[in-house]
């Protein structure tokens, strides 16, 4: 039973397979047909059927083909895929249950929307400027050393004082002070705020005594692709794509704000990047070189980082990976390092230099004749 995969058309046989038809809009994030549970993966599903072989990749399910995701979401053997891709009838009942998505699962609902609007608002008015003395200026410095805030976009700023809460075991929320925050806006390949990122600090320029002291806000929308643009020259086709914020800025220090410089937040967010069409040329990704995930059997932040490279590529952009060479770093670590080793070497040549005394020749030992000395002796 000779079948050409790429004459397959995919989003049919698929949807007959049982698979919903939202699931397999082309390029499109979207629920996982394998792991969505109503809650949980809403966007971290795509199907892009590369080379009409009905590919496809997930966040936390991995990729594949379209053989493979009949597969996994039906249980159908060899046999019987091969003879539904062939004449249509296979392994599965009438009465097979067929799992429905509809994006009103994944995205807001309006209510939700609106309140989360708000929220951000009023976020976003109570936040200033950096000035150069500020906690948030004062933690750049100490993470990013060199660091030259007059180039950061304003999408970085400081709030004198938000209030955090922490989820307690009976699902309330625990009040756990008030703490100066660094506050960053994600937006859109259109330029449109989605959310709010914030961290959240001590008066002297360290985060804050708590567990997670990184906190994003609930969006307008889901992340998606959104990032936090550190860098912006309009000059420049190149941009540099990183996952923390810290990493962007070290990176767009080392490079001495010659490129753009974009912050993702996180790995899957990363291969999602959203990137407007005709602005770039060239786009480098500073991936972070993470331990390898066990259950998942790879690196979390080179793998996305190539999941991004793939889908750029085929967009028509010049795309370069870079990885730190240290397993559990990133770029920011490497900064932070060479900055360290540069120091290191400007305190050494700083240091006063002692005058070397000219060696003393010792006098010839004269012994008296009546005592000669004794060869055998080791003083």
């Amino acid at each position: 039973m000779g079948i050409d995969f790429a004459k397959v058309d995919w989003a049919v046989k698929l949807a007959a397979a049982g698979i919903d038809s939202n699931c397999l809009r082309l390029n499109k994030a979207g629920p996982c047909p394998l792991c969505f549970d109503g809650k949980h993966g809403g966007k971290r599903f795509r199907f892009d059927n590369k080379g009409g072989l009905g590919t496809w990749y997930c966040q936390q399910c991995g990729a594949g083909n379209g053989y493979t995701l009949i597969e996994r979401y039906t249980g159908m053997s060899k046999v019987e895929i091969l003879k539904f891709l062939d004449d249509g009838t296979c392994g599965l009942s009438s009465d097979t249950p067929v799992k429905r998505f509809t994006f009103e699962d994944t995205d807001f609902s309006p209510e939700q929307v609106k309140k989360n609007r708000a929220n951000l608002v009023e976020v976003s008015a109570g936040s200033r400027s950096l000035t150069g003395n500020d906690p948030v200026s004062l933690y750049l410095r100490k993470r990013v050393p060199g660091c030259d805030l007059s180039k950061i976009s304003q999408d970085i700023r400081f709030h004198p004082g938000l209030k955090f809460f922490e989820e307690g075991e009976n699902g309330r929320f625990i009040y756990r002070g008030t703490f100066p925050t660094m506050v960053a806006r994600a937006v859109d390949a259109a330029g449109q705020p989605i959310t709010l990122h914030r961290t959240y600090l001590t008066s002297k320029g360290e985060k804050a005594p708590l567990e997670d002291p990184k906190k994003q806000m609930k969006g307008i929308r889901k992340l998606d692709g959104a990032a936090i643009r550190l860098v912006e020259l309009p000059e420049s086709r190149t941009l540099g794509l990183t996952e923390g914020i810290e990493t962007g800025l070290a990176v767009a220090t080392g490079y001495r704000y010659r490129i753009n410089v974009w912050s993702l937040l996180n790995c899957g967010n990363l291969a999602l990047a959203d990137i407007p069409k005709g602005r770039f040329d060239k786009v480098i990704i500073f991936a972070d070189h993470d331990r390898t995930d066990v259950k998942k059997k790879y690196r979390p932040g080179e793998h996305h980082a190539l999941l991004l490279k793939e889908r750029l590529v085929e967009l028509g952009f010049e795309v370069e990976i870079k990885i730190p060479p240290e397993e559990g770093t990133d770029f920011a670590d490497v900064w932070l390092a060479i900055q360290n080793q540069e120091q290191g070497k400007s305190l050494q040549a700083a240091k006063p230099q002692v005058p070397i005394r000219p060696t003393v020749q010792p006098r010839p030992l004269v012994r008296p004749p009546s005592r000669p000395y004794v060869q055998s002796q080791q003083l």
